[in-house]
């Protein structure tokens, strides 16, 4: 589980990621990011009923990112907030191994990547 201090929970807070954001995407990724003035990473993620209107399927979905982001937390860089959503019209299941290799892609392209 991905700790409370590295959640990015407010609703305000999310907004201000998507207004003012950076955004980069993949086949069916996508990353928003702007710096905060903590010195902490802070994550969200987002799945709307355009991914399924199965509840079920939206919250595994989400429970796989959170653990390949988890796994992967000590090599972001610090002080970001970051906010990962599907591309509009992706409706595949997603898988662990496949979401984790994209993110840490993402990551690497936005430069948020520590190279350890």
């Amino acid at each position: 589980m991905l700790p409370a201090e590295n959640r990015l929970k407010s609703k305000k807070e999310i907004d201000f990621v998507f207004r003012s954001g950076r955004m980069l995407k993949n086949d069916f990724l996508c990353l928003k990011y702007c710096p905060n003035q903590k010195n902490i990473t802070r994550v969200a993620f987002s799945l709307g009923l355009g991914y399924s209107k199965i509840a079920v399927r939206r919250n595994r979905a989400k429970r796989i990112m959170r653990e390949a982001i988890r796994s992967q937390m000590n090599k972001v860089k610090s002080g970001f907030d970051l906010v990962f959503f599907l591309s509009k019209g992706f409706t595949k299941e997603i898988t662990y191994k496949e979401t984790g290799l994209i993110m840490k892609d993402l990551l690497k392209k936005s430069n948020l990547f520590n190279q350890i």
